[in-house]
């Protein structure tokens, strides 16, 4: 008779448990320190209009096109995708040993919690697909990797004969994948492109407390340039409570889905600060700040709410190609854009193929709000081609009739899946 150490087996466990919770904490700082970073970049290029992206979805997109690069490329995207902890929390003799041991531990435990967040796909889908020009020698290793960590499906694509075509698929394949909501994400491709990394997320939640389409009004929204007119949702006298806090200068209220694994956070000024460009900045910065771990964001209590009161909204935002931002700081990403740099040894089987980079971008976000529930989408295509060289039962109110900013992020992760601002607003 084999006689077990079941302390032994018992700490060996503990430790592989505790080595797996490391790993998806690594990487979901890494996730959220880009999704702060991100939205940072954005809101200030965005002026004052409205904001929607999925930093999710563009991290995803990135993180698959990563895979298939070296060298120097990868130093870069490791420190760009901030994953330096991450990576460094494995430590073998060489980066090429590195690399693999990373994927297999740190990687692994990432992909595999966003295929659990997955499960309810009623609610929340999320898609990757690769389009690769067939005459276009790729290593089986990078295709088995982008199904094993992805489940990214891999189509070979006839761009250089049939780019229009092939665009057209793209745009069939994301259209199908968000529910047509997002339509023509990509305009147009040549016929040097080689490779087309696609992602696409999808969801579809009903509030936990829907709001009485009866008692929707058109109310007054207040803007850096004015009044303006929405159609306000209001909830009035519920019997529920919902978690709620009011800070210095912020208010903050969470409005759960029926699925309790997600759930909305709305976050405005107090009334008493003034509606003006120095206020807004500031905001914007103390939410970026708050991004890189939005449990700070989570209010400490659930009280009584008197009256809540959120404008219906329904917008999109297309980003044509976001390589601008990608390349400057924080981010500093730039090797990948170049024909004369880019390495993509881990992708191409011929070494010897040469001006190969990524040369676009592209990023589309939308969002409908309304008395139900909340459908958003997104969806990011990295295009690679071929360069020629060159407290107390108190009740309380939420009335968002000005600037707000909203994050739909998964509970249990505290992934960030839809952050956005609002500054104006059509009761149209």
């Amino acid at each position: 008779m084999v006689k077990v150490n079941s302390k032994k087996l018992s700490s060996t466990r503990n430790n592989a448990s505790n080595n797996k919770k490391q790993a998806q904490n690594n990487m979901l700082l890494a996730q959220n320190e880009f999704s702060s970073a991100l939205f940072g970049q954005f809101v200030q290029e965005n002026g004052n209009g409205n904001l929607i992206i999925s930093p999710f979805s563009i991290y995803i997109a990135m993180m698959n096109c990563m895979l298939g690069t070296g060298g120097e490329t990868l130093r870069e995207m490791i420190d760009g995708l901030f994953l330096r902890e991450s990576f460094n929390s494995c430590k073998m003799e060489n980066a090429v040993e590195q690399f693999q041991k990373w994927k297999e531990s740190e990687l692994k435990q990432y992909s595999g919690m966003i295929k659990n967040i997955v499960q309810n796909e009623s609610v929340l889908s999320i898609a990757n697909r690769i389009y690769l020009e067939k005459s276009l020698g790729v290593k089986n290793e990078f295709i088995n990797e982008l199904v094993d960590q992805f489940d990214s499906q891999t189509q070979l694509a006839n761009f250089k004969g049939m780019a229009n075509i092939e665009v057209k698929n793209i745009n069939a394949w994301v259209a199908s994948n968000t529910k047509n909501n997002i339509k023509n994400l990509i305009s147009k491709l040549d016929s040097d492109t080689l490779m087309v990394i696609v992602n696409a997320i999808y969801f579809n939640g009903k509030w936990k407390h829907q709001f009485n389409k009866n008692r929707t009004i058109e109310k007054s929204f207040n803007t850096l340039n004015g009044e303006c007119n929405c159609q306000m949702m209001s909830l009035e006298d519920c019997k529920s409570k919902f978690l709620y806090e009011e800070m210095d200068d912020y208010q903050i209220l969470q409005l759960p889905y029926t699925d309790e694994e997600y759930c909305m956070t709305f976050i405005k000024p107090n009334d008493d600060l003034e509606i003006d460009e120095e206020n807004e900045t500031e905001f914007n910065k103390w939410l970026q700040s708050k991004l890189t771990d939005i449990s700070r964001l989570n209010p400490s209590e659930s009280v009584k709410m008197n009256r809540i009161q959120i404008p219906k909204f329904k917008f999109e935002k297309q980003f044509d190609n976001i390589i601008p931002t990608i390349a400057k700081k924080p981010f500093e990403i730039n090797r990948l854009f170049s024909p004369t740099n880019a390495d993509f040894s881990n992708m191409l089987s011929n070494p010897q193929v040469d001006g190969v980079c990524v040369s676009q971008i592209i990023h589309k976000a939308c969002i409908q709000v309304d008395e139900s529930g909340t459908v958003a989408s997104a969806a990011t295509a990295v295009a690679c081609k071929r360069k020629r060289r060159a407290a107390s039962e108190e009740v309380y109110e939420f009335i968002a009739d000005r600037p707000f900013a909203f994050i739909l992020h998964h509970v249990p992760t505290q992934s960030v899946l839809f952050v956005g601002k609002i500054n104006e607003i059509t009761s149209n």
